[in-house]
């Protein structure tokens, strides 16, 4: 799941523009929210592939995180 679902989201964003509703309009994420789930999803297939129990934690904290930060945004 790991290996499918990061990628192609980064694939998605990066191939066009991802829209979102805020109350009646619709915005766009800007440049730096591709950037962020770029680097969230290369840590997150690092962290994969390394034997590091605690880095896979901390990279599996940081995609919670990160989804989260991006679901609050404004």
């Amino acid at each position: 799941m790991f290996l499918v679902f990061p990628p192609a989201a980064v694939v998605i964003a990066w191939s066009g523009e991802i829209y979102y509703l805020v109350g009646a309009t619709v915005k766009t994420f800007p440049k730096s929210a591709k950037i962020v789930m770029t680097v969230m999803t290369a840590l997150l297939l690092v962290a994969l592939a390394s034997d590091e129990e605690a880095f896979q934690g901390f990279a599996g904290l940081v995609l919670i995180g990160g989804a989260i930060g991006l679901s609050l945004r404004k």
